[in-house]
């Protein structure tokens, strides 16, 4: 058999082993590689973080906007990825942080593409899932929106799908919907405007091309059962979120196919997944039963 070899008690060390694949030998690091870089066809570049093990579980965590990929809960998703042995990855969006792309470029549409990309050129090539799906996403506020858009397009990568305070059709019901006309007049003809959103005095760069391309990928328009995804589902959104209304994972619940959904309502924050990612992690087993009981 292959040698394993382990580092105990140093989880972000890297250490790499070789494994003899027949006449050849292939060299996989384990442990952190923190901000490499995948670099897309068009030119572009994600700059993101992989922590692998010699697990068939993989956690992929889509941010919000806000935050990119340093933030109290994606080192919350990383430290339950370094506790149960799974591997773990996350990108900057496009037009953030340490991707590249100019703010006007970057929608849903190439998001999606992007995270595509991601889990096909970059990921840990494992596909431990129940029919040999990949990753278990958990996102966060718009990253939930891009999960759901992943999951249409692609359902062989979305093995489970955690979603902490998910903002679907935000562009077009949160924010469209209550933005004053000569705000919406100014977006629309200078194609760009800080719009103030949600209590904690944030400001959000809006384009219009995100408005734009966020009707082409409006999820939540459909009703019951009006989306095909059909993985297991955990859905968690604070009451006091002050952005997006617990009503969108309501309504999230109800357009999926999925039986296996369950929502948590938390008082305060909703940055600490834990349960629901290893609910999510051991329901999406290839052994995994069909129904939640």
């Amino acid at each position: 058999g292959m040698g394993e070899c382990f580092v105990q008690n140093i989880p972000s060390t890297s250490y790499v082993r070789t494994e003899r694949m027949s006449s050849s030998s292939k060299t996989v690091l384990f442990g952190w590689q923190r901000n490499k870089k995948l670099y897309l066809d068009d030119g572009h570049k994600l700059a993101y973080d992989v922590y692998s093990t010699n697990s068939n579980d993989l956690v992929v965590y889509l941010p919000n906007l806000a935050d990119g990929r340093f933030s109290t809960t994606s080192n919350n998703v990383e430290d339950w990825c370094e506790r149960n042995k799974s591997n773990y990855i996350c990108a900057d969006w496009f037009g953030r942080g340490g991707s590249s792309g100019k703010l006007m470029d970057a929608t849903l549409t190439r998001w999606t593409n992007d995270i595509i990309a991601l889990l096909d050129y970059a990921a840990p090539n494992v596909r431990g899932g129940a029919g040999g799906t990949k990753a278990v996403f958990v996102g966060n506020g718009v990253g939930v929106w891009v999960t759901v858009l992943v999951a249409l397009k692609r359902p062989d990568l979305v093995r489970g799908i955690v979603g902490l305070g998910g903002d679907p059709d935000f562009t077009e019901d949160l924010l469209w919907k209550n933005l004053p006309e000569e705000t919406k007049d100014k977006i629309m003809t200078e194609g760009f405007m800080e719009v103030p959103w949600g209590g904690k005095s944030a400001v959000y760069p809006i384009t219009s091309s995100l408005i734009e391309d966020g009707r082409k990928n409006l999820v939540l328009r459909g009703g019951r059962g009006s989306l095909d995804i059909t993985c297991p589902i955990r859905l968690l959104h604070s009451l006091d979120d002050e952005e997006v209304p617990p009503s969108t994972s309501l309504k999230l619940a109800e357009c999926v196919k999925s039986d296996n959904c369950v929502i948590f309502l938390n008082k305060f924050g909703v940055s600490t997944p834990y349960r629901a990612l290893t609910q999510v992690m051991d329901f999406s087993k290839g052994i995994a039963t069909e129904h939640f009981s």
